[in-house]
């Protein structure tokens, strides 16, 4: 498509990650299993992930996020309460 003379380009995937911007995701090791959105990426020795959390945003390796919640950490934490 031509937008002033300029053709525009295609958006190109240079960066191999295991999780998408926008991908809901959670951190294996969080009580409270709170879901986190994948708002960017930090590439230093290997990609580390911007997981936003109401406001703040923290940076995670891929071994600490998980696609899915871990229930059982819900409930271990529920049992210590008892």
């Amino acid at each position: 498509m031509d937008k002033g003379g300029i053709q525009a380009s295609k958006r190109h995937k240079f960066l191999d990650t295991e999780f998408e911007r926008g991908q809901t995701v959670y951190l294996k090791t969080d009580i409270e299993q709170i879901p986190r959105i994948v708002v960017s990426y930090l590439i230093s020795t290997g990609v580390e992930y911007g997981l936003a959390c109401g406001e703040g945003v923290t940076f995670h390796n891929d071994f600490e996020i998980s696609r899915e919640p871990n229930i059982s950490l819900i409930f271990e934490d529920d049992e210590e309460d008892i």
